[in-house]
């Protein structure tokens, strides 16, 4: 009786968020007899940040491809398999594929995994959840930083940063962004934070002018049981600084 074998149970590669990569595998057999093959997810992909408990994980569309699928294994042959990780989001994807013959039960299982990151100096458009490995303050909502500070930006021209807003409690919080006056810019609104995370809300720096701006802001629950405060800081300067 003739079996499928790879070379690597796992496809480990990170990728730029929006981005491609690739990495090759192969599939051989032992059999004198020509044989189809094709690949079926096992399992749904999985997502969760980086850093979380399996527990945490969400099935999400799977972001790996195989070229070719499927085809024919030849007697003793052997064939390259090309995997394409795309991940969409910032984060851990694991998915587990059967590499199937046809007429024949048996199943040989390759573990795909990949980390999604983000281009450097890129800000998150999104708000992340991710959990605290650390609770500054136990039992409350606070801030990871009190002062947030912009790199310095050129008049007309946007930087991004972002909030880390930490949820000590036992319980679920939903948070409330106030409006903000330029330059600086918040998206977001309202804002979840499971308990025992911190989300990092992605803030803007958009002067038309030159000189240093501040703006405080307090963020509350919409309980209105916890709140904390930071303080937006940047620095505009003109092209000849």
């Amino acid at each position: 009786a003739g079996h499928t074998q790879r070379n690597n149970r796992n496809c480990c590669a990170p990728a730029l968020r929006g981005h491609l990569h690739q990495c090759a595998f192969y599939v051989e057999t032992h059999s004198d007899l020509s044989q189809l093959w094709s690949f079926r997810p096992r399992a749904s992909a999985t997502f969760r940040n980086t850093s979380a408990e399996p527990q945490r994980a969400a099935e999400c569309e799977s972001p790996f491809a195989f070229r070719p699928a499927s085809g024919t294994l030849t007697g003793r042959g052997i064939v390259e398999v090309t995997v394409t990780f795309a991940p969409q989001s910032q984060g851990a994807f694991v998915q587990t594929f059967g590499i199937f013959q046809h007429g024949a039960d048996e199943v040989v299982e390759l573990q795909c995994r990949g980390i999604g990151v983000l281009p450097a100096g890129q800000a998150f458009d999104g708000v992340e959840s991710l959990p605290l490995n650390r609770l500054r303050h136990p039992d409350e909502l606070y801030c990871r930083e009190s002062v947030v500070m912009f790199p310095r930006t050129f008049v007309s021209q946007v930087t991004s940063h972002h909030m880390c807003i930490c949820n000590g409690t036992a319980s679920d919080l939903t948070v409330v962004l106030p409006p903000i006056p330029a330059p600086f810019v918040i998206r977001h609104k309202r804002v979840d934070i499971p308990a025992g995370t911190y989300v990092r809300v992605p803030c803007k720096f958009q002067p038309t002018s030159r000189g240093v701006a501040q703006q405080k802001i307090v963020v509350r629950s919409d309980d209105g049981l916890h709140q904390c405060e930071l303080v937006l800081v940047g620095e505009a300067i003109a092209d000849r600084d």
